[in-house]
């Protein structure tokens, strides 16, 4: 009786876990000469004031590395963000960003992609932490989660809209 009473919790968990997964709010879906593309809508966080927002995560803006096997490799590793540029690794390096690849299919773009490598502060240093405002600490503190995750591969954009425009036209050259 009990692995039944188990396997029921376990059963009510996934159940639950799908809901919440399920649960985002995305955007239309947008076309791009790369392809189509989908992002999701957010409130800014800690800031009741503000409007929801769309946002399109990780956008790669250059083309992958040449060669079939690192093609393959790039687009199953970033298939939640949006390419606009090619990784600068390999005889990519220290060269100026080519154009994107068309990706197949629909993009969803719901995910931060690695930042490029730098050298993050310490802020459990304690003469560091002192010398800057307890405002700016907290800035670092609440950056520090996005900023781990870091590549030589980092040439991907994050891009906010606002949910609906008053006037459109406003912003049209």
């Amino acid at each position: 009786m009990a692995s039944c009473g188990a396997l029921f919790t376990g059963l009510l968990l996934l159940l639950l876990l799908q809901v919440t997964m399920s649960s985002k709010e995305y955007t239309n879906i947008i076309e791009l000469k790369q392809g189509r593309l989908r992002g999701v809508v957010r409130s800014p966080v800690h800031n009741g004031n503000l409007n929801n927002i769309h946002m399109y995560l990780g956008i790669p803006y250059a083309a992958p590395p040449v060669g079939d096997s690192m093609h393959v490799n790039f687009w199953h590793r970033t298939k939640n963000n949006i390419p606009y540029a090619a990784p600068p690794v390999g005889q990519l390096r220290f060269m100026a960003p080519q154009s994107p690849q068309p990706w197949p299919g629909l993009m969803i773009a719901d995910s931060f992609s690695p930042v490029c490598p730098q050298k993050l502060p310490n802020l459990d240093d304690d003469d560091f932490s002192k010398k800057m405002s307890k405002g700016r600490l907290q800035y670092y503190q609440a950056l520090m989660p996005y900023l781990k995750n870091q590549s030589e591969d980092c040439l991907y954009l994050n891009i906010y809209t606002p949910l609906q425009v008053e006037d459109p036209h406003r912003f049209l050259c």
